[in-house]
């Protein structure tokens, strides 16, 4: 089984606020985008790997993207988050038969996640890291300036999305080209939105608390806490 894999980094960060783009944020003894794609480099069931970065970035890469035993591409990155990931895929090899995507500002996924998910969709044609809900989960909309309780929701049925995920290849191409153009206006947050939108059924593999995403100040004052830390 051909495994390509895909690194989303084509944003900056905007939401972070800093200078640097987020991905070259300085994480422990590397940096946010290099402790993800170390994760990648060195997994055994991945054969390639396609890096999504900024324009500028991409025209020229960090030196730690160069000179890997395993095929290595760069691209620049779109607008949207599924822009950068259908230039991207636009790269995979022809051999691809699985293509596991994974968010750069997730720098704390191990490789035993990426092993499950690629083998799930492997099984079941797609499948997302997810974690259960474990607070109580209220839907609410804003009335007069003020957010008020809709409803609450059963939260044995709650699952927070993570990335890796991974599809096999025609179920991605086919999440792409309807994500594909103006004529799909909504930004989807993950591929597996656009691959439910047309009909795929998407499996769920169990997550990992520590896979968090780094998004705000917040969260990068939290995973620089966390680096070091023994995990199980």
């Amino acid at each position: 089984m051909f495994v390509s894999a895909i690194l989303a980094a084509g944003g900056r960060g905007a939401r972070l606020g800093a200078a640097t783009p987020k991905q070259l944020l300085a994480l422990g003894d590397c940096t946010i985008l290099q402790r993800s794609f170390e994760t990648l480099a060195f997994h055994h069931a991945v054969d390639e790997i396609v890096v999504a970065l900024p324009a500028d970035l991409a025209a020229a890469p960090p030196q730690f993207l160069a000179l890997r035993a395993k095929p290595v591409r760069v691209v620049s990155g779109g607008a949207r988050r599924q822009d950068s990931v259908a230039n991207a895929f636009a790269r995979i090899s022809p051999l691809a038969e699985i293509v596991v995507i994974h968010d750069a500002a997730r720098p704390f996924a191990s490789a035993a996640l990426f092993t499950s998910v690629i083998e799930a969709a492997d099984a079941s044609g797609a499948a997302i890291a997810a974690v259960a809900a474990s607070d109580t989960v209220k839907e609410a909309d804003e009335h007069d300036g003020l957010l008020h309780i809709v409803r609450t929701l059963p939260r044995e049925r709650i699952y927070l999305a993570q990335t890796p995920q991974a599809f096999q290849r025609q179920i991605l191409a086919d999440a792409i080209a309807a994500g594909a153009g103006a004529s799909h206006s909504r930004h989807a947050t993950d591929e597996a939105t656009l691959a439910e939108e047309i009909g795929h059924r998407v499996r769920l593999v169990e997550g990992e608390r520590w896979n968090m995403k780094i998004t705000t100040e917040a969260d990068l004052a939290a995973a620089r806490a966390l680096v070091g830390v023994s995990r199980p």
